[in-house]
């Protein structure tokens, strides 16, 4: 059996469907996440000691160390002799692991240094976080007279992040974000670290390498992203409204 549709019927119903999809693009371009949920960012973050204040901004590396040569007792964290592992990155995700979990960045392997003290690239290129599989946050505030380029610097977190994720080599792995602060009155415990640790295949680079005052390089960084407020919503809705005006007229 055939049925045709009535043309009064289409035409009334052509007027609301591109307002109807325009307002589930507004809802999906401002989603709110269920109340349980936060969206962050984090980054391994640079540090630009040259400025007044000192500027945070993305675009950082930190480096882990696999455990494979004789521990360096000045520095806690470092394998000093072994292979290590270097990342740049950045990306975004819900604390409840329902949201898009994104991001990625830059590797780089290198080999234990030899007799010498001559370390040699083993390998580089980029990888994908493909999933969050744990997330918690830690007490800790930041010094709130930094240049915070990257989002508002009262919106930084501490917290450790566990990430899969997919090298461009074929290779798989896992990526640990670890983020103290230590700059305000809440500091972050001694327990925790700051860098990453991670695994490619069958190597884990397990030891962090810690930073050093001064030096632009181990440091990690964990923004809440705001949720957008009711006027910027509002905001998005009123070209919409305008257009429904506008084709009822007709």
């Amino acid at each position: 059996m055939v049925f045709y549709a009535n043309r009064t019927c289409l035409s009334s119903c052509r007027r609301f469907v591109v307002p109807i999809a325009l307002i589930t693009a507004c809802l999906w371009a401002n989603p709110g996440s269920p109340a349980s949920a936060t969206p962050m960012r984090w980054d391994i973050i640079s540090l630009d000691f040259t400025t007044a204040p000192v500027t945070i901004s993305a675009g950082g590396n930190a480096t882990a160390h696999a455990d494979d040569g004789p521990s360096d007792p000045e520095q806690v964290g470092i394998a000093k002799g072994g292979a290590k592992l270097t990342l740049t990155g950045s990306g975004f995700f819900d604390t409840d692991g329902i949201g898009p979990t994104t991001g990625g960045g830059t590797w780089e392997t290198f080999s234990a240094p030899d007799e010498n003290g001559e370390v040699v690239s083993s390998g580089s290129g980029e990888y994908t976080v493909t999933d969050l599989l744990y997330w918690t946050p830690a007490p800790g505030q930041i010094n709130p007279g930094l240049n915070d380029t990257i989002g508002n610097i009262g919106d930084t977190r501490a917290g450790l992040a566990l990430f899969a994720v997919d090298f461009d080599d074929g290779s798989a792995g896992n990526v640990y974000i670890s983020c103290r602060l230590r700059g305000g009155e809440i500091l972050t415990p001694d327990g925790v670290f700051e860098g990453q640790i991670a695994n490619k295949d069958f190597i884990t680079y397990s030891l962090f390498e810690a930073p050093i005052a001064g030096v632009d390089a181990n440091r990690t960084l964990f923004h809440v992203i705001p949720e957008p407020s009711t006027m910027t919503l509002a905001l998005c809705l009123l070209p919409v409204i305008g257009l429904v005006r506008r084709m009822r007229r007709n």
